[in-house]
């Protein structure tokens, strides 16, 4: 949670990959970013990504692209590979 408290603090845009997080991890995350003043949507993504190297096509779960823009239509969602 420090972590990323300092990059709030920074307002930088924040692409923010979530490979090997849990829904409470990243929701905590989501809330700690948008505690922010002055909070923009448009300045933050989520990537879902997989902790796996190299990755099997099965092991990819793309299907939490769905799960991740349902959590958080307002977010832009993408993918992230190696």
């Amino acid at each position: 949670n420090e972590l990323i408290l300092a990059i709030r603090q920074t307002k930088k845009p924040v692409i923010m990959s979530t490979g090997m997080s849990t829904k409470s991890e990243i929701g905590k995350a989501v809330d700690t970013l948008a505690a922010r003043s002055g909070w923009d949507y448009n300045n933050f993504a989520l990537l879902a990504c997989t902790g796996a190297y190299p990755a099997n096509i099965v092991d990819l779960n793309l299907e939490r692209l769905n799960t991740l823009q349902e959590l958080y239509p307002n977010i832009p969602i993408g993918y992230s590979g190696h």
